[in-house]
């Protein structure tokens, strides 16, 4: 049976109360445009104010930019600048070595600093004496005497002193002019070398036209001086510690360096520092002094900048824009001011343009509109909701009355998995359905009567009392909010509760849905998100095309466009954004070939690669590649995390660098040259071409050490391995074993070829002057020099017979250069050579040496009462005398030396124990002792018991110690000499002279004899050095109560000149030959 409805008055009632709502939509609308517009204007000054952050902190990017390539660029002036200087005073350091300069001497000075290469701009180096004017005359005469026939000062002066040129180099066209020229009758010159002679350091002039300029290509120039002085005996010195009268008495003349402006700066910093920026320099403290070099206006050549002419430059200028910026300060070098100003160039300002702005600007403002849509949308769809609500409150109110529909409800209402109930107005359960059995394990009757309130937490009451005011408030607005409730086993529950007023009825409909499961997803997924948005890895999902779904906040920042980085985890943009997109091509290969295939059917793959961040720039990245399957087994996504490893590949390389390279000099280490040498050898063997091996032992090393520190020590060896590595070719191989030995791997070189090359090394070595702490220091090199070929032995073999020839060396004399040769392979003789071992040691058994006897002889016969006599060694092989020097190398190396030392002297015990009482008094032996007899515990008590138990005069024995030797033990020294004077025998220091440091420790070691190095014996009648420095050793050693011997006499003249120095003995072949016994006189 059908069931009819009559119509509601209520209904009638709401359809008039909905007509005279009308209005008010009206003005509901006009408020909504309000908001809108609001919005709007918000979300616009929100992107202004961004826009302009952001163009701010790109205007401070240029600047930086600009600022650190001013930086860099001064750096290069400043650094060149002092390499001038001190070029300068090597110059000066040159006089102060030497009283003499020869023009020679100059231009080999000149030469090996390599002006053109090592020192762009600088026309030349010079000298000029500071001569009275009156002496021009004869001052040209000892000129064109001296072999400089066109010589001539010039120009006329009236000034009381002259400055002319005598010495310049390099000797090309440009300085042939300048020689003569009194640059002291030229004002700006003459101030400068007035300041510089006052003050006593290297002194800048003004700009000046040099007279090396010609017609062609004139450039303004400058020049540098630096006073040389002398004493009152005539010797150079630099001025230090003069005052300004002694400074303006003993001047000596100027040591300088003229400069083209143009030049200098090219040559500097080089044509790419000027591609961005234009430098300008000013003499003076600021811009507003002469303008002497412009970058816009000058080239290396001297012509203007291209493409445009010298007609066209000023109209160039004149269009050329404001720069965005400029930097100006001041540069002091040698006591002169320069203003360095740097202005941007078009060129620099567009290449740090950064669009970002730009595009937030114009992002901004879309999103903005975006936003201002968004709202006017929910507005609509607001006012859509009310007015479904009001018709959905009509339809229920037909419905509740309508029994059947009643049932339905009530069925549905029962059944329904969420909790339904009614509240009335003071916020108690009316009806609630049998939800709440599962959701909080009671039964619906027990809450009916009950406050809604019940349900949930306590900490949630005062929020539901807010909800209920407003829902009062706005009755029939439907309001939602989650809340904390009591779950059926005693936890707690999160429940999303809906809220409707029904104001007729006075009752407030609820409906609650348990989101406790849903509200730990999105806690997880916040979480996930966080972390991988969080972490310094690059984390990536991609499909099987490698077209990125999602991509992590580092990942965005390196690797993305600028106007991603702003970007959420929550959503990527629509984009074509692929993997291959930021990896190199080599890396791009690995993926397509190995690490998707590998992924794909293994599940995983890992390895490294390389990826491209912003700015083109490949850093190494680890690579996790992990494959998610669908359910039917195919790839549905691959999950990437990108690690970067730039640090340990650093580090790896890093490590592999200092394994084969030498720490301090940069130079091969120990373990490069081995892999470097048994290649060479390997090359010989299979290929049959020769190459050589070189053995470098340096000479006098110790002596900076010790004097002066290791710090020293380390720079002498640094500047060492640049002199040696400019005697070889960029092919062969200059390493440092350790300490103080070198080696040179010199491929594809013939043995002759080789011996210039150590012999070029062995000269260098002996012109280098090493200044320290006031001191000068030489140096000298002993070289062993070994063929490679394909008779060589292996890499021991040849490094021991490398190691011989260098001792050879050093036993010969200083400065010498030994080739290991041999009618047998090196392995043979190698083999001959140990057998010296056995040799030797049948020696000592079987008394198969043999004494030899050499007068050191008084430079005062008549007043000297003791014969002194030098012992030396030699080795009776069948009735042939071998020389110690074929011998006694190997004896150190087989330690057999000291054995040999005490052979020597017990003979000469048993030699003055057959003589009488006074005539011992009268005899003096020397007897040399090595560094193994020195450092051999009880060496010297051993000695004592033998001369105590012989009863020989202690005094008729003198032992010789070499000055090296006491440097490398000091302590050891000084016990070995006190324990010997204890008894009486006597101390001879030999080969002194090398180390200044050790004067001071001469009373300390209580020596009886000082023996002067033959080094400078040989030379001292050619370097006024050498006899200065004989002078020197000769007169300490009197001051301090020493007699002195000058040994290795073998010329009159040397002879002649070491008695007029005052040395009180003479030792040498021009003075006696060594004999049996008896002295035996020179042929």
């Amino acid at each position: 049976m059908a069931m009819s409805t009559l119509p509601d008055p209520s209904d009638a009632n709401r359809l008039a109360a909905s007509r005279q709502r009308t209005p008010h939509r009206q003005h509901g609308k006009a408020s909504t445009g309000v908001i809108v517009t609001v919005a709007f204007l918000i979300c616009a000054a929100l992107t202004a104010l961004v826009y302009h952050q952001e163009k701010d902190a790109a205007e401070d990017y240029a600047r930086l930019q600009f600022e650190r390539r001013v930086e860099l660029r001064t750096v290069l002036i400043e650094k060149g600048m002092l390499s001038y200087e001190k070029l300068l005073m090597g110059g000066v350091g040159l006089f102060a070595a030497d009283a003499y300069i020869s023009v020679d001497d100059w231009r080999r000075y000149v030469e090996t600093a390599r002006l053109e290469k090592n020192y762009p701009g600088a026309q030349g180096l010079g000298y000029a004496p500071y001569i009275p004017t009156d002496e021009r005359p004869r001052f040209e005469r000892n000129h064109r005497a001296a072999g400089n026939k066109d010589f001539v000062v010039w120009p006329a002066t009236d000034q009381a002193f002259s400055t002319p040129i005598v010495l310049l180099e390099p000797a090309d066209m440009r300085n042939a002019r300048a020689l003569g020229f009194d640059m002291y009758s030229e004002k700006t010159r003459r101030r400068a070398m007035d300041r510089a002679r006052e003050q006593g350091r290297p002194i800048m002039s003004d700009t000046v036209t040099l007279v090396q300029e010609t017609l062609v290509d004139t450039q303004l120039g400058f020049l540098v001086y630096a006073p040389v002085y002398s004493d009152s005996e005539g010797r150079a010195f630099d001025g230090a510690g003069f005052t300004r009268p002694m400074r303006e008495d003993q001047l000596r003349g100027f040591v300088f360096i003229p400069f083209r402006m143009n030049d200098l700066v090219w040559g500097l910093m080089g044509e790419d520092n000027f591609r961005l920026l234009r430098l300008q320099i000013f003499d003076g403290q600021s811009d507003q002094g002469t303008l002497i070099f412009d970058s816009l206006t000058a080239t290396p050549d001297g012509e203007p900048a291209q493409p445009h002419s010298k007609n066209d430059l000023p109209h160039r200028l004149d269009e050329l824009a404001e720069p965005s910026f400029v930097h100006a300060s001041r540069f002091r070098f040698a006591k002169n001011n320069w203003t360095l100003k740097f202005s941007s160039l078009p060129s620099f300002e567009s290449s740090v343009v950064i669009t970002r702005p730009t595009f937030i600007l114009v992002g901004g403002l879309l999103i903005s509109a975006l936003i201002a849509m968004i709202v006017a949308y929910w507005f609509a769809l607001r006012q859509r909701a009310s007015t479904l609500a009001i018709v959905n409150a009509s339809l229920q109110s037909a419905l509740i009355k309508q029994a059947q529909a009643e049932k339905e409800l009530s069925r549905f209402f029962n059944l329904a998995p969420d909790v339904l109930c009614i509240l009335d107005g003071n916020g108690q359960f009316l009806r609630i359905n049998a939800a709440t059995r599962q959701l909080f394990g009671c039964e619906p009757a027990a809450l009916l009567n009950k406050p809604f309130a019940n349900v949930l937490l306590a900490s949630e009451h005062e929020a539901l009392q807010t909800l209920l005011a407003t829902l009062r408030d706005k009755q029939e607005t439907p309001l939602t909010q989650e809340f904390l409730t009591h779950g059926a086993n005693g936890g707690e529950l999160t429940l999303e509760w809906a809220f409707i007023t029904v104001p007729e009825h006075h009752q407030i409909y609820v409906a609650g849905r348990d989101v406790t499961a849903r509200q730990a997803a999105l806690v997880a997924k916040r979480q996930l998100i966080a972390a991988m948005e969080s972490t310094s890895d690059i984390i990536f999902f991609c499909d099987e095309t490698g077209y990125i779904s999602y991509l992590n906040y580092r990942g965005r920042s390196l690797i993305t466009p600028a106007t991603l980085d702003a970007l959420t985890a929550d959503v990527l943009p629509d984009m074509d954004f692929n993997i291959y997109d930021f990896t190199p091509p080599w890396a791009i290969s690995v993926l397509n070939s190995e690490a998707f295939p590998y992924a794909t059917s293994h599940g995983g793959w890992r390895g490294d690669i390389s990826i491209l961040i912003q700015g083109g720039r490949e850093v190494p990245v680890s690579l996790v590649l992990e494959a998610h399957y669908a359910p039917d087994g195919s790839v549905e996504f691959f999950a990437g995390n990108m690690r970067d490893i730039s640090r340990r590949k650093a580090i790896q390389a890093d490590l592999e660098r200092k394994a084969y390279h030498d720490e301090l000099t940069g130079l091969v280490n120990r373990q490069g040259f081995n892999e470097r040498l048994e290649r060479t050898i390997a090359d010989a063997h299979e290929h049959n071409v020769q190459s050589a091996l070189l053995f470098i032992d340096l000479d006098h090393f110790k002596i900076v050490n010790d004097s002066c520190g290791h710090a020293a020590g380390d720079e002498v060896l640094i500047q060492l391995s640049r002199l040696f590595s400019q005697q070889i070719r960029d092919r062969d191989t200059l390493a440092r074993l350790g300490g103080d030995e070198f080696t040179v791997i010199l491929e594809h070189c013939q043995v002759k070829d080789a011996l210039q090359v150590a012999q070029s090394i062995v000269q260098a070595a002996s012109d280098f002057r090493f200044f320290s702490q006031g001191q000068s220091f030489r140096f000298g090199t002993s070289i062993g020099l070994v063929p490679i070929d394909r008779k060589s032995g292996n890499a021991k073999q040849i490094m021991t017979a490398a190691d011989e020839a260098a001792y050879k060396a050093k036993s010969s004399g200083r400065g010498q250069v030994v080739v290991y040769e041999g009618g047998n392979s090196q392995g043979e003789q190698l083999q001959l050579n140990t057998n010296w071992k056995q040799r030797l040691q049948l020696a000592l058994r079987h008394d198969r040496f043999v004494l030899l006897y050499q007068p050191i002889v008084a430079v005062d016969d008549a007043s000297s009462t003791i014969r002194l006599r030098e012992v030396l060694i030699r080795l009776d092989d069948e009735g042939q005398l071998i020389s110690p020097a074929a011998f006694l190398p190997a004896a150190e190396r087989f330690g057999l030396i000291a054995a040999i030392d005490f052979w020597v002297i017990e003979a000469v015990v048993n030699k003055l124990q057959i003589q009488d009482p006074e005539q011992q008094n009268k005899e003096v032996y020397a007897i040399n002792l090595s560094a193994q007899s020195l450092n051999e515990e009880n060496f010297a008590d051993r000695v004592i018991a033998l001369v105590a138990e012989r009863g020989v005069n202690s005094e008729a024995l003198c032992f010789e110690l070499a000055e090296n030797t006491v440097l490398q033990n000091p302590e050891t020294s000084r016990q070995f000499i006190q324990r010997m004077k204890s008894f009486g025998l006597q101390i001879t220091l030999q080969h002194f002279g090398m180390s200044i440091s050790e004067f001071a420790n001469l009373q300390q070691l209580g020596v009886d004899y000082l023996k002067i190095d033959s080094w400078f014996i040989e030379k001292m009648l050619r370097s006024p050095l050498d006899e200065q420095s004989v002078r020197f050793v000769n007169d300490v050693g009197h001051t301090m109560g020493l007699k002195t011997i000058a040994g290795a006499v073998s010329d009159p003249a040397v002879e002649a000149r070491l008695r007029e120095l005052g040395v009180d003995f003479l030792q040498g072949y021009q003075i006696a030959e060594p004999g049996p016994d008896e002295l035996q006189a020179p042929d």
